[in-house]
């Protein structure tokens, strides 16, 4: 298709290799052993280093053994005139030239005097030496690049969200078929849970079917979530190299999740099925299997959300790990033990809403309760052990209600089961969104609020401050400009007067003795107004001393 493809791979087959049109091999450090054409690659190998491939080897193997060091030199010092570029001498004395086969293949690595195999120094000298035909030979084929126009590629456009959909949903339903044989591993899991449940709790009565239904609850939730965890967090890895930006693949998170939720509600419809098919029979409760199974089959809906989130949001192990803490938290807030009676006003009551086990507990007891015959409905002084068989007292005790059945309301419990179940699906595709953005090489919600909110913030105060100092200086600036103009206007004053007095009194004054002069005087002021007017404290000597002198004169 004209398309450049690179690929790594380890210990290819013969035929796969055979498909490459340009082979680049790699030896200790990263460093090139080979490259140029694929066909190539074994004349260079026997021809110019000289061994020599057995039959019957896959030639990619072959390549691979030589750089590990699994086939020997002739002698020591071969190697090092293969390095060298020197002529070498064989036993027999003659003259040995590079390229003239001077190491043979001997076979596997063998402790025998004389032999070494060639290290991986050896290697990189030859091919910096004598490798640059073989590259060349490699790009004299190659064709000269072809620009590509806008047309084409305004013509690669994305899949559409459905197409995408429909994309991912077939890959998951390859991926159910390659793990068949996990699937019904699973699969007996969940009917040796139930026959085992079944066992202890059959035929149950109204005196334990609260807690017949709390334990169901439990092995179905644990069964289903546990094998849950591989729907997404098997390829985690995956996800985050196809949603890579730059990748190419270009992969929508929304209809990747959609997608691997459609095909996998088959999946969660055969372990409710076996798990209700298997424990069931022997439980015997009165209400009909069909509402059995629709009941169960709206608690998984919400179990399997969770496991969807945890699994995305986590690691394998973690993931199981939090996934059984969390079922065993609904499991105490399902209200059987303890009562939800008691836990009012408590967290875990707040907690007890988002519980499947909750929901699917009132279901099936109401269920069973609700074909129960009017002996179990009088009143509970009736009876000698209220606690054990009055309707009444149980539906007080456990707060359960038959209301929507008795007046056909639509099925509370069935829908917030449902609810849960979107609502958990809701986080896990906000976590795959959301999380491990840096291993898709984006960048982190908590980055981007530090880059587009914190810093911006610090910046501003920052600003402020120093727009606050920049005016406490400009009013520092005009404090002692207007000083200064005082003490300028203050001067000019003293120098007009003494030119007048002086005029006045005429040439025969004659300033008293032991008394500055007032030229003396003036030039005094004037010294130290020059030299000290930016400090107050030189002003207020200025102004106090041009007081002196007026009254001097």
């Amino acid at each position: 298709r004209g398309t450049n493809v690179i690929t790594v791979l380890h210990q290819p087959s013969f035929p796969l290799y055979q498909l490459f049109t340009t082979v680049l091999l790699l030896g200790k450090g990263g460093r090139t052993v080979f490259l140029g054409r694929s066909e190539d690659a074994l004349d260079y190998f026997q021809n110019s280093l000289g061994f020599t491939m057995p039959p019957l080897i896959n030639p990619a193997d072959f390549f691979m053994d030589c750089i590990a060091g699994k086939y020997e030199c002739e002698v020591a010092a071969a190697v090092q005139a293969v390095s060298s570029g020197r002529s070498l001498v064989s036993d027999r004395g003659t003259a040995t030239k590079i390229g003239d086969n001077p190491m043979k293949r001997i076979g596997p690595i063998r402790s025998k005097e004389g032999m070494a195999p060639l290290t991986p120094q050896n290697f990189f000298d030859v091919w910096e030496e004598y490798g640059a035909r073989y590259t060349e030979k490699d790009l004299s084929n190659h064709q000269a690049p072809i620009r590509v126009t806008s047309a084409v590629l305004r013509s690669k456009v994305p899949r559409g969200f459905f197409s995408a959909t429909t994309l991912f949903m077939t890959r998951q339903a390859i991926q159910h078929f390659h793990s068949a044989n996990m699937i019904m591993t699973d699969c007996l899991l969940v009917l040796v849970t139930g026959l085992a449940l079944g066992k202890l709790y059959n035929d149950v009565e109204l005196s334990n079917m609260a807690a017949t239904a709390l334990v169901y609850s439990l092995g179905l939730g644990m069964t289903l979530g546990l094998s849950t965890l591989r729907v997404f967090g098997a390829e985690r890895v995956v996800f985050w190299r196809e949603s890579a930006s730059g990748s190419g693949m270009n992969l929508n998170p929304v209809a990747y999740f959609i997608g691997k939720n459609l095909v996998d509600i088959p999946r969660i419809m055969l372990i409710t099925l076996l798990m209700c098919i298997s424990f069931y029979p022997q439980a015997n409760p009165l209400m009909d299997f069909g509402s059995f199974y629709e009941v169960s089959l709206g608690a998984t809906f919400a179990v399997s959300g969770w496991a969807y989130l945890l699994s995305i949001t986590f690691d394998a192990k973690a993931a199981q790990l939090y996934i059984v803490v969390i079922l065993l938290v609904f499991f105490m807030t399902a209200g059987v033990t303890p009562k939800l009676t008691t836990l009012v006003g408590k967290p875990l009551y707040g907690l007890s809403y988002m519980s499947y086990a909750r929901w699917l507990c009132e279901d099936l007891f109401v269920g069973h309760s609700f074909e129960l015959t009017a002996v179990y409905r009088l009143p509970p002084k009736f009876y000698e052990n209220p606690g054990r068989d009055s309707l009444f007292a149980h539906l007080l005790v456990t707060s359960y209600s038959e209301a929507f059945k008795i007046y056909g309301y639509p099925p509370v419990n069935l829908f917030m089961n449902i609810w849960i179940g979107l609502f958990s699906r809701a986080m896990a595709l906000y976590a795959l969104i959301g999380c491990n953005r840096e291993k898709r090489g984006l960048m982190s919600y908590t980055s981007t609020f530090t880059i587009n909110v914190i810093n911006p913030l610090q910046d501003w105060f920052a600003n402020r401050e120093d727009g606050a100092d920049k005016v406490s200086r400009e009013k520092m600036t005009r404090q002692l400009s207007t000083r200064r103009q005082s003490i300028q206007i203050e001067r000019s004053t003293l120098s007009s007067n003494s030119t007048n007095s002086a005029t006045d009194g005429g040439n025969d004054f004659t300033p008293p003795q032991g008394k500055p002069s007032l030229h003396t005087g003036l030039s005094a002021e004037v010294g130290l107004v020059d030299v000290d007017l930016s400090m107050p404290a030189a002003e207020e000597t200025v102004g106090k001393r041009s007081s002196e002198t007026n009254a001097i004169y």
